[in-house]
């Protein structure tokens, strides 16, 4: 039973989280910038990859919120049981280190966007955040 009741709930936040990937203010409209191949250049590849990653920050952001509110009821529920109290530990320590994985990504390629890009492009991962 909770393992359906799980199933349900992550099919409802999936299902909406293509109204939340269009909301993200670091991405102006679409994630590819250009219209055709009259307009795509270097300038417009960058902001493809600032987007993608932009958009799976996010997406990352909100998953970990997600395992952190699981972890946190398995350990409100736990009652005594270790078992459950090590996978609620467990969850918390893979959480905070895939967050940190993917922070330190994001932070490698905005230092290596800022150095290979000249110093008059703009190209922050996070515009307007």
């Amino acid at each position: 039973m909770k393992k359906i009741l799980f199933i349900i709930i992550f099919a409802i936040c999936l299902s909406y989280s293509t109204h939340f990937a269009l909301a993200i203010p670091g991405i102006d409209s679409a994630i590819v910038p250009c219209s055709g191949i009259d307009d795509c250049n270097f300038n417009a590849l960058v902001t493809l990859a600032q987007n993608i990653i932009t958009f799976l920050l996010y997406i990352s952001t909100a998953i970990a919120a997600a395992c952190f509110f699981f972890a946190g009821y398995l350990y409100v529920t736990a009652g005594g049981n270790s078992s459950q109290l090590t996978r609620a530990h467990h969850i918390f320590k893979n959480v905070v280190i895939g967050l940190i994985i993917a922070l330190s990504a994001w932070l490698i390629v905005n230092t290596i966007l800022k150095a290979l890009l000249p110093v008059t492009a703009n190209y922050s991962l996070l515009n307007g955040v």
